[in-house]
């Protein structure tokens, strides 16, 4: 402050109303000129930066409330084994209530029965991950111990490790059908089809195909058995009708394993 420049001396300035600028109503503003970027927040840490120095298959572990994400349950983050430039991410979505809504594909005289219909309905459980697992590509499901009425389904995928902590679950959602998963289960949500519709007329259209097979391999493979059988007895119009019940569940339940494992090279 040089001698002459004193609070007493010096000229105060003119206050301003609020949001108007200095010199007038229409003056230049504070508003940036070209070329002159306003400073942006700094950037939150990235996945890399989360997990430095973390071995792969450690890593973040965030549940609903951590992570904010209304679709997903956990999330899990690791390094890659393979690959430092990406992420492996793990997380799941809860199906709810699949003893209600499969309802209309259990056999009239088994559905009238609720525990055999749970029964029928958990013994096809195999059929209904499939699909799902067709349909909306998960890797595998977990925690079903409570058969199809609640299951948890695992996505798993790799993200960039460049990828903001705080995006975890958009980049999730970019590289999955999880919010499909969600999102149809709950069918009207934002117009979405009805999942147990389809998956119930799957496992109808599956069941008819094991009936249709069970019948066809007990007539032509297993003929010369019970033809011999049916001669020695006596009788003569034997057919597939004939095999006692156990047997014929057995056998159905065999081709029922032998399509489903098959279906992506058999042409159902």
């Amino acid at each position: 402050m040089s001698s002459h420049d004193t609070p007493s001396n010096r000229q105060s300035p003119a206050r301003q109303p609020a949001g108007q600028p200095t010199g007038g109503q229409f003056a230049e503003g504070q508003r940036p000129s070209p070329g002159i970027a306003l400073n942006e927040p700094a950037a939150g840490p990235t996945l890399a930066e989360e997990l430095d120095g973390i071995s792969p298959g450690d890593g973040l572990w965030l549940e609903r409330v951590d992570h904010g994400d209304p679709v997903l349950e956990s999330v899990q983050a690791s390094p890659s084994d393979d690959d430092p430039s990406t992420v492996h991410t793990s997380s799941t979505v809860t199906i709810w209530g699949g003893y209600e809504m499969l309802q209309q594909a259990v056999p009239r005289n088994i559905a009238a029965n609720e525990e055999w219909s749970r029964q029928w309905l958990d013994e096809r459980s195999d059929v209904v991950e499939a699909w799902l697992s067709d349909e909306y590509g998960m890797d595998d499901f977990e925690g079903d111990t409570e058969g199809i009425d609640h299951m948890v389904a695992r996505f798993d995928v790799d993200v960039p490790a460049s990828t903001p902590a705080d995006g975890l679950t958009e980049a999730i959602h970019e590289r999955t059908k999880a919010a499909a998963l969600f999102n149809e289960q709950d069918h009207g949500t934002f117009g979405t089809r009805n999942m147990w519709d389809h998956l119930a007329r799957h496992i109808t259209a599956h069941e008819e195909r094991v009936h249709n097979t069970s019948v066809a391999y007990a007539e032509a493979a297993l003929w010369t058995e019970f033809d011999a059988m049916a001669v020695r007895s006596g009788k003569t119009d034997w057919d597939a009708d004939d095999i006692a019940p156990g047997s014929a569940r057995r056998m159905d339940r065999d081709i029922s394993d032998f399509l489903t494992r098959n279906r992506a090279t058999i042409d159902l």
